[in-house]
């Protein structure tokens, strides 16, 4: 009867104590618990703002077609305009919403560089790198890469190569796996050796002139209004490196140079 009152005894005040501990420290795990739980529903908030915006860049380049479409009529093109403008005024509300999200300001580079709206695309994509770690997270390189793709192929549409071949090399090394960046600095390569070349056709062109050689043509057009039956080499040369270049044939122009 002793043993058994005694054993008795320290179980309720076990109960009791583990009791009172549980209380004391259910609030703290309580708003431990509401922390984690705001913290998922607000990266889950954020990826769905993304592909918000993303779907919203989708529907515009279908509607930019129709408003672009001579076959389309006025009541169409009108409409798609319209439709535009609300895609628009979702993105920057989703931008602002999300101030401090590079996926967000990512996926917002993305819809307006479809429009052709430069300076916002290149706000958004800078502001997207600002934002995003990419030594710590593999997610935030893989999305600064993105990023500046994105500022990439806005400077290239400037005539800007070197700053977009750049920003090419940028986003390969942030994400070597990434396609567009392959392309963009692969591009902006191209633009550089055929403005190099441009101007080294023009600098022979001159000197050629200069020396009083009749043979020289400008222009392909040029060379058959003047209908030259006794060309000089030097003319036939630059001919060649001339539409060498309006076809695009790099490799050409290198050998004829």
């Amino acid at each position: 009867m002793i043993r058994l009152s005694i054993k008795s005894s320290s179980k309720r005040l076990h109960f009791t104590t583990l009791r009172r501990t549980s209380l004391l420290l259910f609030p703290f795990l309580f708003a431990l618990n509401s922390h984690a739980a705001r913290q998922k529903v607000g990266g889950l908030t954020e990826i769905l703002a993304a592909v918000e915006i993303q779907k919203a860049t989708k529907e515009v380049a279908q509607d930019l077609k129709v408003v672009n479409d001579s076959k389309a009529s006025a009541e169409e093109k009108k409409a798609a305009g319209q439709r535009i403008e609300e895609k628009n005024a979702l993105t920057t509300g989703l931008t602002g919403e999300f101030p401090k999200s590079p996926l967000v300001h990512e996926r917002a580079g993305e819809h307006w560089l479809v429009q052709g709206n430069l300076d916002k695309a290149a706000e958004s994509s800078e502001r997207a790198i600002s934002l995003a770690d990419p030594e710590k997270s593999p997610r935030d390189a893989k999305l600064a890469s993105k990023a500046w793709t994105v500022k990439g192929l806005v400077s290239f549409q400037k005539h800007d190569y070197e700053a977009s071949f750049k920003a090419g090399e940028e986003a390969l090394r942030l994400d070597p796996k990434n396609p567009a960046a392959f392309e963009l600095k692969m591009f902006s390569r191209s633009a550089l050796d055929l403005r190099g070349m441009d101007k080294l056709v023009a600098e022979r062109t001159k000197r050629i002139m200069a020396l009083g050689d009749p043979g020289v043509p400008h222009t392909p057009g040029e060379w058959n209004d003047r209908q030259s039956s006794n060309p000089t080499e030097s003319g036939k040369l630059v001919l060649k490196v001339i539409e060498s270049r309006e076809k695009g044939d790099l490799g050409a122009q290198l050998q004829f140079a």
